[in-house]
């Protein structure tokens, strides 16, 4: 039986090192992804906050909360060392935020010829979205958390979530108005 996370978590805060590395290759590649695409499809620092992020878990593993979902506090931790990035970026680069590329994952709803067209325009929506929107778009169809655990990650009210998400369903409807009919054939 394949343990669960918030029970490998407890095996790591005693100390076993297989618990590290289940941890570890259940989560880096998800993690690095969502660096990566927060942070313009840069891999050398988006591979540096993983690195950071499991250096925290190791030193530190009683930080964790086994009475938590560690799926979400592990995107938690990564959503504020998004957000540090981005601050660190802005004050770099005096108020002005770098611009932010996308993962865009396919949709079995349309046709494969018009997939391309799709992801090219549906990247091009997104990314002049605001940073936080684009992290709740990764986080419910990326990721596909559920509102509560986007609620956690982002700090926000499930109401608010729930606000947001609807309102950027409305976008991506009016943006991608072209294509609504590409599901039927």
């Amino acid at each position: 039986m394949k343990a669960n996370d918030e029970d490998i978590m407890i095996e790591l805060q005693a100390g076993s090192s297989q618990a590290f590395s289940k941890i570890y290759d259940r989560y880096a590649n998800r993690l690095h992804h969502f660096f990566w695409r927060g942070l313009n499809k840069d891999a050398e620092l988006s591979s540096d906050l993983v690195h950071d992020l499991f250096l925290k878990i190791i030193e530190k593993p009683e930080v964790f909360d086994p009475k938590r979902k560690f799926k979400t506090w592990v995107f938690s931790v990564a959503n504020n060392m998004l957000i540090n990035e981005y601050k660190r970026r802005s004050v770099r680069s005096n108020g002005s935020d770098a611009p932010l590329d996308q993962f865009i994952g396919s949709n079995g709803h349309y046709r494969y010829h018009d997939q391309d067209r799709f992801i090219e325009a549906l990247n091009a929506l997104i990314v002049r979205f605001k940073p936080e929107t684009q992290t709740l778009f990764f986080l419910r169809f990326r990721e596909e958390m559920a509102v509560p655990e986007i609620s956690e990650i982002m700090n926000v009210k499930e109401g608010t979530i729930k606000s947001r998400l609807h309102h950027l369903t409305k976008k991506l409807a009016v943006g991608l108005d072209e294509f609504k009919d590409l599901n039927h054939n």
